[in-house]
């Protein structure tokens, strides 16, 4: 298993991993998510994010190729009155091709994000999950992590908002 940094390269594929778990959201989550947009991520915003030092897309490759990625960010926060100031690794995305799930690939990729984590003297590493991704879940309580707040919602009768989605796609997609 060959884990090595994106490069200007893995592009198209990353880009076709991130639009299959867009997909996925979205049929679960049609209120939520967008569907893929035609665009996906821009090539400039890519590059954007694999230049970043506190950004990094990591990815998996077989036989030259990729077949699974995540992408990380190491996030500060100065604090308020409420919360104490502190940096995290906050993984924003996490992708197996459906060919590929099921030898290791994602726990691997979990694996590199938390070294990434501690090289950089970062000692807390966070994922949000949706409720209907259990296997996700499941493999992030297997690697040790914890619960540690919950969301709840209460979806209500028919807004004017319901009818119309935002097109542009999501400011922390790589």
């Amino acid at each position: 298993m060959n884990i090595r940094l994106a490069t200007r390269e893995d592009y198209a594929p990353v880009r076709a991993l991130l639009m299959q778990i867009q997909a996925i959201h979205a049929a679960v989550l049609p209120k939520v998510f967008n569907p893929p947009h035609p665009q996906g991520i821009t090539a400039d915003r890519y590059q954007q994010v694999i230049a970043h030092p506190n950004k990094q897309i990591f990815v998996i490759s077989v036989a030259a190729q990729v077949v699974a990625y995540i992408y990380a960010e190491v996030i500060q926060s100065r604090g308020d009155v409420f919360h104490r100031g502190r940096s995290w690794v906050y993984i924003h995305q996490l992708a197996v091709h459906p060919e590929h799930r099921h030898q290791g690939y994602a726990q691997a990729l979990v694996q590199r994000v938390i070294t990434f984590a501690q090289d950089r003297g970062v000692d807390r590493v966070e994922i949000e999950v949706w409720g209907f991704n259990q296997p996700a879940r499941s493999l992030y309580e297997k690697l040790g992590f914890t619960l540690q707040s919950e969301r709840l919602w209460l979806q209500l009768p028919h807004t004017a908002s319901d009818s119309d989605p935002s097109d542009s796609p999501d400011s922390n997609t790589p």
